[in-house]
C-alpha cells in the first residue's frame, strides 16, 4: 500500500488544481481517496463548493495540457467524501467550478494506492 502525501488546497478557489501522479504499472489497480472541505468557514456565511475528481491517461510529466475526464463529483463544503477506483489512470486532481464562502475554506485530497 501506498499512502500519498495529503494535498492541503487552502483559500480554495474556482481553479483546476496540479495533478498528483499515479502508479500505473502494477498488475491490478485500486486507488481510494477521500476529498474533505472544512476549515475556517463561518456558519453564517454562504458556503458553495462545486467541483471534480478529475483523472487523466496522459503524461502528467510531459504534457503541459492533459486530457481529463471526470471521476466523481466533489460538491460539499464540511465533511468528507470518499470511495475508490479500478480503472487504471495516470493522475489525479481536483478541479472547482464554483466555490462562495465567507472566510477560508481548506480542501484535502488524501490517496491511498494498494499494490
Amino acid at each position: 500500500m501506498r499512502k500519498f502525501t495529503d494535498r492541503n488546497y487552502v483559500g480554495v478557489v474556482v481553479s483546476a488544481y496540479p495533478w498528483v501522479p499515479i502508479e500505473h504499472h502494477g498488475d491490478y489497480f485500486s486507488l481510494s481517496y477521500q476529498v474533505v472541505h472544512g476549515g475556517n468557514v463561518e456558519v453564517s456565511g454562504s458556503k458553495v463548493v462545486s467541483g471534480n475528481v478529475e483523472g487523466t491517461l496522459d503524461d502528467v510529466f510531459t504534457l503541459s495540457s492533459c486530457k481529463p475526464f471526470f471521476l466523481v463529483t466533489a460538491n460539499q463544503t464540511s465533511g468528507a467524501i470518499n470511495g475508490f477506483f479500478t480503472q487504471p489512470m495516470v493522475g489525479i486532481r481536483l478541479k472547482y467550478n464554483a466555490v462562495t464562502v465567507s472566510g477560508s475554506l481548506l480542501s484535502t485530497l488524501q490517496l491511498l494506492q494498494a499494490g
